[in-house]
């Protein structure tokens, strides 16, 4: 429907311009014929004059209006542009924005901290004797005293023989400090 007032806005436009030029053209001849004959004849009465005076100030208040209504058309086109591309715009800014955010890596997953020291030293002994100390490799931890547990690691750091498994367990017990012993063997007895 704008479109079609524009179009309709400028064809008058043109055909107000065009008017006024032939209204010009006539205003001009009435002006020379006025000149090269000072007193009207009695072929060109004074009422031909005054007729196309009035023919010629309508044809410029026509292209008047013409060229107003033009210019409100105009305007009314390019403040619906205006609007189009402020909307496109927006999309356009909300579309990169989608974009960016799933083109962002994800965040790979953080494995849960150890609750305890105890539980952190024991992460090295679950090959061995299973993830609940029920045995495996090495020989079931479940069921026994804390206090069994840590004379049994003190005797493994000491590098005392305590069975077939002694060449596996003394390095180990040897990393660990008095306190370390204390808490795997607290995590243990407590948690198995």
């Amino acid at each position: 429907m704008q479109m079609k007032t524009l179009v309709l806005a400028l064809g008058l436009a043109g055909g107000a311009v065009l008017l006024s030029s032939c209204g010009d053209k006539a205003q001009e001849h009435t002006t020379n014929t006025a000149s090269v004959q000072n007193e009207p004849s009695a072929a060109q009465p004074a009422e031909k004059s005054t007729v196309t005076e009035q023919a010629v100030e309508a044809t410029k208040q026509a292209a008047s209006a013409a060229q107003e209504t033009a210019t409100q058309a105009v305007e009314k086109v390019t403040d619906v542009a205006k609007s189009a591309a402020t909307t496109v715009n927006e999309k356009v800014e909300q579309a990169k924005k989608a974009v960016a955010a799933s083109m962002t890596p994800a965040v790979p997953a953080q494995p849960k901290p150890p609750t305890n020291k105890g539980a952190e030293i024991y992460e090295q002994c679950v090959g061995c004797h299973g993830p609940t100390g029920g045995g495996g490799v090495g020989p079931k931890l479940q069921g026994q005293a804390k206090e069994a547990l840590i004379a049994k690691l003190k005797a493994y750091k000491a590098g005392q023989q305590r069975g077939p498994q002694t060449a596996l367990m003394a390095p180990i017990a040897q990393g660990l400090s008095d306190e370390d012993i204390e808490k795997v063997a607290n995590y243990i007895a407590t948690h198995f």
